[in-house]
Protein backbone atom coordinates (compact mmCIF):
# COMPACT_ATOMS: atom_id res chain seq x y z
CA UNK A 1 0.00 0.00 0.00
CA UNK A 2 1.11 3.59 -0.62
CA UNK A 3 2.13 4.63 2.87
CA UNK A 4 2.64 8.04 4.43
CA UNK A 5 4.00 8.69 7.93
CA UNK A 6 1.99 11.63 9.21
CA UNK A 7 -0.63 12.48 11.84
CA UNK A 8 -4.01 13.24 10.28
CA UNK A 9 -6.82 15.02 12.15
CA UNK A 10 -6.18 12.87 15.22
CA UNK A 11 -7.69 9.79 13.56
CA UNK A 12 -4.40 7.85 13.66
CA UNK A 13 -3.45 8.64 17.25
CA UNK A 14 -1.06 6.04 18.74
CA UNK A 15 -1.99 2.66 17.16
CA UNK A 16 -4.79 4.08 15.05
CA UNK A 17 -4.49 3.62 11.27
CA UNK A 18 -6.30 5.46 8.48
CA UNK A 19 -6.87 3.73 5.16
CA UNK A 20 -8.60 4.71 1.93
CA UNK A 21 -11.61 2.96 0.43
CA UNK A 22 -9.33 1.60 -2.30
CA UNK A 23 -7.03 0.11 0.34
CA UNK A 24 -10.01 -1.47 2.12
CA UNK A 25 -10.86 -3.28 -1.13
CA UNK A 26 -7.23 -4.36 -1.60
CA UNK A 27 -7.36 -5.84 1.91
CA UNK A 28 -10.31 -8.08 1.02
CA UNK A 29 -10.02 -11.57 2.53
CA UNK A 30 -11.82 -14.88 1.93
CA UNK A 31 -13.75 -16.61 4.72
CA UNK A 32 -15.76 -19.82 5.00
CA UNK A 33 -18.54 -19.97 7.60
CA UNK A 34 -20.54 -23.06 8.47
CA UNK A 35 -24.18 -23.07 9.50
CA UNK A 36 -25.76 -26.29 10.71
CA UNK A 37 -28.73 -27.87 12.41
CA UNK A 38 -29.42 -31.28 13.97
CA UNK A 39 -32.69 -32.96 12.97
CA UNK A 40 -34.81 -34.85 15.48
CA UNK A 41 -38.30 -36.34 15.82
CA UNK A 42 -39.63 -32.87 16.57
CA UNK A 43 -37.91 -31.09 13.69
CA UNK A 44 -39.44 -31.28 10.22
CA UNK A 45 -37.38 -30.48 7.13
CA UNK A 46 -39.07 -29.59 3.85
CA UNK A 47 -39.76 -26.62 1.60
CA UNK A 48 -43.48 -27.13 0.89
CA UNK A 49 -44.39 -27.89 4.49
CA UNK A 50 -42.44 -24.89 5.73
CA UNK A 51 -44.04 -22.47 3.25
CA UNK A 52 -47.49 -23.80 4.20
CA UNK A 53 -46.87 -23.08 7.89
CA UNK A 54 -44.86 -19.86 7.46
CA UNK A 55 -45.87 -18.23 4.16
CA UNK A 56 -44.41 -14.85 5.10
CA UNK A 57 -41.10 -15.93 6.69
CA UNK A 58 -39.23 -15.48 3.38
CA UNK A 59 -40.23 -13.91 0.08
CA UNK A 60 -40.49 -15.78 -3.22
CA UNK A 61 -37.09 -14.57 -4.48
CA UNK A 62 -35.33 -15.75 -1.32
CA UNK A 63 -36.83 -19.23 -1.67
CA UNK A 64 -35.68 -19.79 -5.28
CA UNK A 65 -32.27 -21.06 -4.11
CA UNK A 66 -33.81 -23.69 -1.80
CA UNK A 67 -34.55 -27.17 -3.19
CA UNK A 68 -37.64 -29.27 -2.37
CA UNK A 69 -35.86 -30.98 0.53
CA UNK A 70 -35.55 -27.62 2.30
CA UNK A 71 -31.80 -26.98 1.91
CA UNK A 72 -30.07 -24.30 -0.14
CA UNK A 73 -28.45 -25.40 -3.42
CA UNK A 74 -24.67 -25.52 -3.80
CA UNK A 75 -23.44 -22.54 -5.82
CA UNK A 76 -26.27 -20.25 -4.71
CA UNK A 77 -25.47 -16.63 -3.87
CA UNK A 78 -27.03 -15.74 -0.51
CA UNK A 79 -27.65 -12.29 0.91
CA UNK A 80 -28.03 -11.48 4.63
CA UNK A 81 -31.34 -12.96 5.81
CA UNK A 82 -31.68 -15.54 3.02
CA UNK A 83 -32.71 -19.09 4.08
CA UNK A 84 -30.16 -21.91 4.18
CA UNK A 85 -32.15 -24.70 5.87
CA UNK A 86 -35.95 -24.69 6.18
CA UNK A 87 -36.78 -26.45 9.43
CA UNK A 88 -39.78 -26.19 11.75
CA UNK A 89 -40.43 -27.71 15.15
CA UNK A 90 -43.52 -29.74 16.10
CA UNK A 91 -43.92 -29.50 19.89
CA UNK A 92 -46.23 -32.55 19.92
CA UNK A 93 -43.97 -35.00 18.09
CA UNK A 94 -42.57 -37.91 20.11
CA UNK A 95 -42.85 -38.97 23.75
CA UNK A 96 -45.47 -37.78 26.21
CA UNK A 97 -46.44 -34.79 24.09
CA UNK A 98 -47.24 -37.11 21.18
CA UNK A 99 -49.83 -38.89 23.32
CA UNK A 100 -51.24 -35.55 24.41
CA UNK A 101 -51.60 -34.56 20.76
CA UNK A 102 -54.10 -37.39 20.20
CA UNK A 103 -56.39 -35.67 22.71
CA UNK A 104 -55.95 -32.35 20.89
CA UNK A 105 -56.79 -33.68 17.41
CA UNK A 106 -59.46 -31.08 16.92
CA UNK A 107 -57.03 -28.23 17.47
CA UNK A 108 -54.53 -27.00 14.86
CA UNK A 109 -50.91 -27.95 15.59
CA UNK A 110 -48.67 -24.98 16.32
CA UNK A 111 -45.27 -25.27 14.63
CA UNK A 112 -42.25 -23.13 15.52
CA UNK A 113 -39.95 -21.60 12.90
CA UNK A 114 -36.47 -23.10 13.42
CA UNK A 115 -35.09 -22.19 9.99
CA UNK A 116 -31.40 -21.37 9.56
CA UNK A 117 -30.70 -18.18 7.59
CA UNK A 118 -27.50 -16.51 6.41
CA UNK A 119 -26.57 -14.11 9.21
CA UNK A 120 -23.38 -12.65 7.71
CA UNK A 121 -22.97 -8.95 6.98
CA UNK A 122 -21.92 -9.52 3.37
CA UNK A 123 -23.29 -11.69 0.53
CA UNK A 124 -21.78 -15.16 0.21
CA UNK A 125 -21.72 -18.22 -2.03
CA UNK A 126 -22.75 -21.69 -0.84
CA UNK A 127 -19.76 -23.93 -1.49
CA UNK A 128 -21.04 -27.19 0.03
CA UNK A 129 -24.02 -28.83 1.74
CA UNK A 130 -23.16 -31.87 3.84
CA UNK A 131 -25.78 -34.25 5.23
CA UNK A 132 -24.47 -36.80 7.74
CA UNK A 133 -27.10 -38.70 9.66
CA UNK A 134 -29.36 -36.16 11.33
CA UNK A 135 -26.96 -33.25 10.81
CA UNK A 136 -27.11 -30.79 7.93
CA UNK A 137 -24.17 -28.39 7.47
CA UNK A 138 -24.04 -25.55 4.94
CA UNK A 139 -20.73 -23.85 4.08
CA UNK A 140 -20.82 -20.25 2.87
CA UNK A 141 -17.79 -18.46 1.40
CA UNK A 142 -17.54 -14.67 1.64
CA UNK A 143 -15.16 -12.01 0.32
CA UNK A 144 -14.87 -9.33 3.01
CA UNK A 145 -13.18 -5.95 2.59
CA UNK A 146 -11.39 -4.38 5.56
CA UNK A 147 -13.69 -2.70 8.06
CA UNK A 148 -13.23 -0.01 10.68
CA UNK A 149 -11.91 -1.77 13.79
CA UNK A 150 -10.02 -4.53 11.93
CA UNK A 151 -6.36 -5.14 12.76
CA UNK A 152 -3.55 -4.51 10.30
CA UNK A 153 0.12 -5.42 10.56
CA UNK A 154 3.28 -4.82 8.57
CA UNK A 155 6.23 -7.16 8.15
CA UNK A 156 7.95 -5.78 11.24
CA UNK A 157 5.34 -6.38 13.94
CA UNK A 158 3.91 -2.88 13.47
CA UNK A 159 0.28 -3.54 14.35
CA UNK A 160 -2.58 -1.07 14.28
CA UNK A 161 -6.36 -0.73 14.35
CA UNK A 162 -8.29 0.80 11.46
CA UNK A 163 -9.91 3.91 12.94
CA UNK A 164 -11.17 5.48 9.71
CA UNK A 165 -11.83 4.36 6.14
CA UNK A 166 -11.90 7.54 4.09
CA UNK A 167 -12.93 8.11 0.47
CA UNK A 168 -9.86 8.32 -1.76
CA UNK A 169 -10.61 12.01 -2.42
CA UNK A 170 -10.22 12.79 1.31
CA UNK A 171 -6.74 11.27 1.58
CA UNK A 172 -3.56 13.35 1.16
CA UNK A 173 -2.10 13.00 -2.32
CA UNK A 174 0.93 13.75 -4.44
CA UNK A 175 0.97 14.89 -8.04
CA UNK A 176 2.41 12.49 -10.61
CA UNK A 177 2.41 14.55 -13.76
CA UNK A 178 -1.16 15.84 -13.96
CA UNK A 179 -2.63 12.93 -11.97
CA UNK A 180 -3.42 12.84 -8.27
CA UNK A 181 -1.96 9.82 -6.49
CA UNK A 182 -3.80 9.41 -3.19
CA UNK A 183 -2.21 7.65 -0.24
CA UNK A 184 -3.59 4.23 0.75
CA UNK A 185 -2.63 4.27 4.44
CA UNK A 186 -1.54 6.90 6.97
CA UNK A 187 0.62 5.78 9.89
CA UNK A 188 1.45 7.94 12.88
CA UNK A 189 5.23 8.51 12.99
CA UNK A 190 5.13 8.36 16.81
CA UNK A 191 4.23 4.68 16.53
CA UNK A 192 7.70 3.87 15.15
CA UNK A 193 9.84 4.76 18.19
CA UNK A 194 7.00 3.78 20.52
CA UNK A 195 7.00 0.17 19.33
CA UNK A 196 10.62 0.20 18.13
CA UNK A 197 9.60 -1.04 14.67
CA UNK A 198 12.39 0.72 12.81
CA UNK A 199 12.42 -1.88 10.03
CA UNK A 200 9.22 -0.48 8.53
CA UNK A 201 10.95 2.85 7.86
CA UNK A 202 13.75 1.07 6.01
CA UNK A 203 11.22 -0.98 4.03
CA UNK A 204 9.36 2.15 2.96
CA UNK A 205 12.60 3.78 1.79
CA UNK A 206 13.72 0.61 0.02
CA UNK A 207 10.47 0.60 -1.99
CA UNK A 208 11.50 3.87 -3.63
CA UNK A 209 14.81 2.36 -4.69
CA UNK A 210 12.92 -0.66 -6.05
CA UNK A 211 10.57 1.61 -8.04
CA UNK A 212 13.46 3.60 -9.46
CA UNK A 213 15.44 0.52 -10.53
CA UNK A 214 12.35 -1.37 -11.69
CA UNK A 215 13.24 -4.57 -9.84
CA UNK A 216 12.70 -6.08 -6.37
CA UNK A 217 14.86 -4.85 -3.52
CA UNK A 218 16.25 -7.98 -1.88
CA UNK A 219 17.59 -8.13 1.66
CA UNK A 220 19.56 -10.80 3.44
CA UNK A 221 18.33 -10.65 7.02
CA UNK A 222 20.83 -10.26 9.89
CA UNK A 223 23.80 -10.10 7.53
CA UNK A 224 26.96 -9.72 9.63
CA UNK A 225 28.70 -6.37 9.44
CA UNK A 226 26.03 -4.78 7.22
CA UNK A 227 24.62 -1.34 8.05
CA UNK A 228 21.21 -1.35 6.33
CA UNK A 229 20.49 2.28 7.22
CA UNK A 230 23.69 3.67 5.73
CA UNK A 231 23.35 1.47 2.64
CA UNK A 232 19.83 2.80 2.01
CA UNK A 233 20.93 6.39 2.49
CA UNK A 234 23.78 5.83 0.05
CA UNK A 235 21.55 4.23 -2.59
CA UNK A 236 18.92 6.97 -2.29
CA UNK A 237 21.67 9.54 -2.77
CA UNK A 238 23.17 7.72 -5.76
CA UNK A 239 19.76 7.55 -7.46
CA UNK A 240 19.05 11.20 -6.58
CA UNK A 241 15.74 10.39 -4.87
CA UNK A 242 14.44 11.30 -1.41
CA UNK A 243 12.46 9.32 1.12
CA UNK A 244 10.35 12.47 1.73
CA UNK A 245 8.05 14.11 -0.79
CA UNK A 246 5.59 16.94 -1.03
CA UNK A 247 2.05 15.91 -0.13
CA UNK A 248 -1.04 18.00 -0.75
CA UNK A 249 -3.77 18.62 1.81
CA UNK A 250 -7.05 17.31 0.33
CA UNK A 251 -9.06 19.98 2.20
CA UNK A 252 -7.15 23.02 0.94
CA UNK A 253 -5.48 21.77 -2.21
CA UNK A 254 -2.21 23.25 -0.95
CA UNK A 255 1.01 21.41 -0.02
CA UNK A 256 1.80 20.73 3.62
CA UNK A 257 4.55 22.96 5.05
CA UNK A 258 6.84 20.00 5.65
CA UNK A 259 7.65 17.16 3.30
CA UNK A 260 6.37 13.72 4.34
CA UNK A 261 8.02 10.31 4.22
CA UNK A 262 6.07 8.18 1.76
CA UNK A 263 6.63 4.91 -0.05
CA UNK A 264 5.19 1.44 -0.50
CA UNK A 265 4.84 -1.00 2.37
CA UNK A 266 3.52 -4.54 2.70
CA UNK A 267 0.39 -4.54 4.87
CA UNK A 268 -1.59 -7.60 5.95
CA UNK A 269 -5.03 -7.87 7.52
CA UNK A 270 -5.06 -10.09 10.60
CA UNK A 271 -7.73 -12.70 11.21
CA UNK A 272 -9.00 -10.67 14.19
CA UNK A 273 -11.92 -9.01 12.42
CA UNK A 274 -13.98 -6.56 14.43
CA UNK A 275 -17.31 -8.26 13.67
CA UNK A 276 -16.03 -11.44 15.33
CA UNK A 277 -14.84 -9.48 18.37
CA UNK A 278 -18.15 -7.86 19.27
CA UNK A 279 -19.46 -9.33 22.52
CA UNK A 280 -22.17 -8.34 24.98
CA UNK A 281 -19.66 -6.56 27.18
CA UNK A 282 -18.65 -4.35 24.26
Amino acid sequence: LRTAYMPFKGYNFEDGVIISESAAKKLTSSHVTKKDTALSARLTLGKRKFIHQFPHAFNKKQLTNVDDSGTVRVGSKVNPGDPLILVMSDPFAGGEKSRLSSIRKGKARSFSDKSVAWSGDTPGVVTDVVKTGDNITVYVKTEEAAQQGDKLVGRHGNKGIITRILPDSQMPYKMVGEDKQHMDILLNPMGVPGRINLGQILETAASKISDKKGKPYTVKNFEAGKDYLEDLKSELSDLEISDKEELINPDTGKPYKQKVMIGDQYILKLRHQIRKKMKGRA
